[in-house]
């Protein structure tokens, strides 16, 4: 009797309110966790880009020919007295490579925002082919043009494109341009649209700023 009596309590109210009937049957545990509201952490888009732009690392995205006439001097001397100069007239025919170093990524002040890095002079090469002597001149008891005067014109070459590119705003600012648009497709593949995240690049430096 006493059964029948509980049985018929649990069924009139479980008629009467559907959520009596879930805390008898559940338990006030899961009752709790379907009744009051789940706190959710609000994740931001950019985190989840920010993390997959970063796994890219480097991102060349300007290659810029270039040519750099480099003059050479050897001079050959006794007690002090000069003897004779050589002289070799070098045009190196380099290539600089500038991008970005999408490790260095960041958040934004505002909402939808991310920083690009400062753009970087990531490689600056001589071409050995294309490159040529124009000139060679001797005075005097001038010692030998040898190949060590090539070698030394090589190196000043590639030192001076280095110095030039780190001044050049018109490739940073080229290289610039190119990384927002390169950084924006990468995000269009992962279907992250410009209206949700917004790329904005770094001031350009020049060479006041190193």
């Amino acid at each position: 009797m006493m059964r029948q009596l509980l049985a018929g309590s649990v069924l009139a109210v479980g008629a009467t309110t559907g959520v009596a009937l879930a805390f008898l049957v559940v338990g006030p545990e899961r009752l709790a966790e379907q009744v009051v509201p789940q706190v959710v952490e609000e994740v931001d888009a950019r985190d989840a880009v920010i993390t997959k732009l970063q796994a890219v690392g480097e991102l060349t995205t300007v290659r810029q020919r270039t040519e750099q006439i480099v003059p050479v001097t050897r001079t050959r001397e006794l007690w002090g007295q000069e003897l004779g100069q050589a002289t070799l007239t070098y045009v190196a025919v380099g290539e600089v490579e500038a991008g970005i170093d999408l490790g260095e990524v960041r958040r934004g002040a505002g909402p939808g925002i991310i920083i690009l890095p400062p753009v970087q002079i990531l490689d600056v090469k001589i071409n050995v082919d294309e490159s040529l002597i124009a000139g060679e001149g001797k005075t005097g008891l001038a010692p030998s043009i040898s190949p060590e005067m090539q070698q030394l014109a090589q190196r000043e070459a590639l030192t001076i494109l280095q110095e030039s590119a780190l001044c050049d705003t018109a490739l940073q600012e080229m290289a610039q341009a190119s990384a927002v648009e390169q950084v924006s497709a990468i995000m269009a593949i992962a279907g992250v649209s410009e209206e949700e995240i917004e790329v904005v690049p770094a001031e350009v430096e020049g060479c006041d700023d190193r």
